[in-house]
């Protein structure tokens, strides 16, 4: 087995887990062995340095403490000195003691027995002498240096060492660095963790999208990659709700998109048996011309929906193109006549100034068609439809109004839903004209003003001449 696949059986955790343990482990390293050379180096310079300093300040207390016409042997002097020395002594943790030529030792701190020492090389530093002492562990060291005592030569010597309080620091010290590398590493478990287990949810997430559910949402929180890759699976997964969305709103769309044309040959073919049966023939050959637009328009409409099942959703989006409002308007108000005609009812267009835009043709003409068959198929028996384009500077305002009866203002909004219709026996259909109709204008940047006028219902758009980019999934009509 090859080791690739051998560590793509190991869990993603454990990986990282091991692999941020073992840096640590040799960071660590290189840090106590730089980090020990450093500090000795470091340890022994300032030693030296704060010994030299220190040991002139002894020979300056030395001398202060037995001034020349004092006797060197006196209680009170001896004293005085071997409190100095004894302070100097503890805080370098040596033995320290005053000596002249002859070795006597009037004063002696921690040097009852003084080891017999092999000295090495020589340096000086002032009026102190110090040489290397061969020891076992740590730093060592023989320093001495010339003073008076009551006007006679002395010699301050010493017998220096590391001061055990301090290797153990140093060796706790050390230890520590060693138990901080080995608590990196487990801690790198849980951090590993919270790696791995966002990504097992998103994956888990994916699986249950897969299955159908686009509810499926990751509760990945944060600024890193983790987090920006849940923020883009989220995104992922709204966008496929959208396009699924716009999938339904299409279906429902073309349904209804087909459904007019059908409703309007039925209508026209019955004016036509009527005319053929009062012996009407002209006018029966002008329905007949009729029902055969009606078909042309059923033909478009296929010829479009086969075009859009070979193109994607978003290339659709993208299209836009030049729309002559108020000739569209004009146009479906003449194919809406004959169902005027059966119920006696009059269209009338009041103003249609004129009116181009440039965006996607289809939301333009969902929205036209659909406000304009929705009052022809609810306009009262021998009522009127009237129709207006007002153009506004930077807008246009299309309202269609038709005599009806009044509605209550929770209907006016109502009216809008999915499938809802006010009037059951009024007019056949689904529900669905008006709905389609506002999905339109909010993508075209407008919204439907429902109202009761004078003698019926009002629909309002003010539509902006410049309309806003297509959105990435639209929901309109094909």
């Amino acid at each position: 087995m090859r080791p690739t696949a051998l560590l793509s059986r190991i869990p993603l955790a454990t990986r990282i887990a091991v692999a941020i343990g073992f840096g640590l482990i040799v960071a660590m390293i290189a840090v106590l062995v730089l980090f020990a050379n450093t500090i000795r180096d470091y340890e022994e310079r300032e030693w030296n340095k704060a010994l030299g300093t220190m040991c002139e300040m002894l020979h300056e207390a030395v001398k202060h403490a037995a001034p020349p016409e004092t006797a060197p042997d006196a209680p009170e002097t001896l004293r005085e000195i071997r409190d100095i020395m004894d302070k100097v002594a503890k805080a370098f943790n040596m033995m320290l003691w005053l000596e002249d030529d002859a070795g006597n030792r009037p004063v002696r701190i921690g040097a009852d027995a003084i080891p017999r020492l092999e000295l090495g090389e020589s340096s000086r530093m002032g009026r102190l002498t110090m040489r290397d002492v061969d020891c076992s562990t740590g730093y060592c060291g023989w320093v001495e240096m010339p003073t008076e005592l009551a006007g006679k030569q002395f010699w301050i010597r010493g017998y220096l060492r590391d001061d055990p309080a301090v290797d153990s620091l140093v060796t706790t010290f050390l230890y520590g660095l060693g138990g901080i590398g080995l608590l990196g590493a487990l801690l790198s478990i849980p951090l590993a963790r919270r790696i791995a287990v966002p990504l097992r949810k998103l994956e888990e997430s994916a699986l249950r999208m897969a299955r159908g559910d686009l509810s499926q949402r990751v509760e990945i929180r944060g600024g890193d990659e983790v987090g920006r890759l849940g923020a883009a699976f989220n995104a992922m997964a709204d966008g496929i709700t959208r396009s699924f969305g716009a999938i339904r709103d299409l279906n429902a769309n073309i349904s209804h998109q087909l459904r007019s044309p059908l409703t309007r040959i039925a209508m026209i073919a019955e004016l036509a048996r009527t005319g053929l049966e009062q012996g009407k023939t002209a006018d029966a050959a002008l329905k007949l011309q009729g029902i055969q637009e009606e078909i042309v328009i059923l033909d478009g409409l296929i010829e479009r929906i086969l075009r859009l099942s070979r193109q994607d959703l978003r290339d659709r989006a993208a299209q836009a193109a030049g729309v002559d409002l108020t000739s569209m308007i004009r146009e479906h108000c003449r194919r809406i006549a004959p169902l005027l005609e059966a119920k006696d009812a009059d269209i009338i267009l009041e103003r249609l100034d004129p009116a181009e835009f440039t965006g996607p043709p289809e939301d333009y003409d969902t929205l036209v068609v659909n406000l304009l068959d929705n009052a022809a198929k609810y306009v009262t028996p021998g009522g009127r439809v009237r129709v207006a384009v007002l153009e506004g500077g930077d807008h246009v305002e299309f309202s269609v109004r038709n005599t009806c009866r009044r509605f209550q203002a929770e209907e006016l909004e109502a009216m809008f839903e999915p499938f809802r219709r006010l009037d059951q026996d009024a007019a056949q259909g689904y529900g669905l004209g008006l709905t389609l109709a506002r999905g339109a204008a909010e993508r075209l940047g407008a919204a439907i003003l429902p109202a009761n006028g004078l003698d019926g219902l009002e629909m309002r758009v003010r539509l902006p001449l410049r309309a806003p980019g297509p959105s990435p999934l639209p929901g309109g009509p094909v």
